[in-house]
């Protein structure tokens, strides 16, 4: 994991097929808060869990714009 001092570069991933790019989608849209916070690690408060929910959040919205910006944005 990064540090506060240390900025992250943009980077792409590779998705070579259309199918897993569309239900990868999907994910991004149906996903919710219980699911991120359930997968934060359990010893953690419930801020820094509530914290590191809402940080895989913003990451899998990022997936999602991406997508859609490519076309894929499942109604």
């Amino acid at each position: 994991m990064l540090n506060q001092a240390e900025t992250l570069k943009p980077f792409a991933v590779v998705i070579e097929s259309p199918d897993v790019a569309y239900q990868l989608a999907q994910f991004c849209k149906r996903v919710g808060f219980d699911t991120f916070f359930q997968l934060t690690e359990a010893h953690l408060t419930y801020d820094d869990r509530k914290e590191r929910a809402y940080q895989m959040i913003a990451g899998i919205e990022a997936v999602g714009r991406a997508l859609a910006d490519k076309g894929f944005s499942p109604r």
